[in-house]
């Protein structure tokens, strides 16, 4: 089972990705965006937010309801450092009883290292690590997402502007000014969920690890994050002071199985009619293929649109969203 999540969000004065400091100039990151015109095609630099910083903010979520669910989590992802132990060194005075064959290197089975993590750890179940030992062991991340880019359709209407900062201090030679570029831009986001991964070894040909109540926790805080994440918009840089005023505009949830079914990206409003018009011939295409779509949305986008369950909030989206993936797991 595969879930695929597409969003539309709309922040204005948002500095969600600084990556450099030049004097005093604190850059907001920007990519290179090729963008589709009636001939031919244009480059654009636009501001964007990168995908590490999504995800970071993500297995935060993971660890927050995982705390409220009594679910395992390691202590270097519990206090927000996600080296996934990666780096057994930074661990190895504050390793837990379960981490010291780790550290000792006394497991050199891949297979069993990527068991004994998963078992203790759900962000590194859900997010993947990479050991690389003398007899390297990974988890490829069940979780995947885009970096946020502008849309297509507001790619014109982006706004980049540096905004001037004073550090005030009581003598006047200590004044430190500093300028903080923030971007207004309508961003595409992209997320996706490979559900029947979750608490599953993928190097041990799919042994069960964990019961299929546990695993269903799991899936749960897993979609839950995602939730969260959308509902809330707590992600990024400099939200103490450059908190943005944001706001979902529209998502769109597909859920499939047994093969991957992946939303169009949502670059203007007709995401939602071409996607389901694509889950139609896909279905037909292959045999036994079940594909549910679920929809928020606030910006008309599903209207008049047969086939996708529309929900008036986000949260009772994702609620619907696990409700059914609980049904079918």
């Amino acid at each position: 089972m595969y879930a695929s999540v597409a969003a539309r969000l709309l922040a204005n004065a948002e500095a969600l990705n600084m990556v450099e400091s030049v004097g005093n100039v604190a850059r907001h990151r920007r990519v290179p965006i090729i963008v589709p015109r009636e001939e031919g095609y244009s480059l654009i630099y636009a501001p964007s937010v990168s995908g590490e910083c999504l995800a970071n903010a993500y297995q935060r979520h993971i660890v927050e309801l995982a705390g409220i669910e009594k679910l395992p989590v390691c202590e270097s992802c519990k206090k927000g450092f996600f080296i996934k132990h990666g780096v057994l060194e930074a661990i190895r005075d504050v390793a837990q009883d379960w981490e010291k064959p780790l550290v000792e290197k006394k497991i050199k089975n891949p297979e069993e290292v990527e068991k004994l993590i998963l078992e203790n750890c759900i962000v590194e179940d859900i997010c993947g690590f990479l050991l690389p030992e003398e007899i390297p062991a990974k988890r490829t991340s069940k979780f995947k997402v885009s970096f946020m880019v502008p849309t297509f359709d507001a790619v014109e209407q982006l706004a980049l502007e540096s905004q001037f900062h004073v550090r005030y201090a009581p003598d006047p030679e200590l004044h430190r000014i500093y300028y903080v570029e923030i971007g207004s831009v309508l961003y595409a986001l992209q997320m996706s969920l490979e559900v029947d991964e979750i608490g599953r070894p993928t190097m041990l040909a799919k042994e069960q690890v964990l019961e299929k109540g546990d695993r269903l926790k799991r899936i749960e805080v897993a979609v839950k994050a995602m939730a969260s994440m959308l509902e809330n918009r707590i992600f990024g840089a400099r939200l103490s002071r450059i908190n943005p005023i944001s706001e979902v505009r529209s998502i769109l949830v597909a859920v499939s199985t047994p093969l991957p079914f992946t939303v169009t990206p949502p670059h203007g409003r007709e995401y939602m009619k071409t996607t389901a018009a694509r889950a139609d011939a896909f279905k037909k295409l292959i045999n036994g293929e079940e594909i549910k779509l679920f929809a928020y949305d606030n910006e008309k986008a599903a209207e008049g649109i047969a086939g996708i369950q529309k929900c008036d909030t986000i949260s009772s989206l994702f609620s619907e969203v696990l409700s059914y993936i609980k049904e079918k797991t």
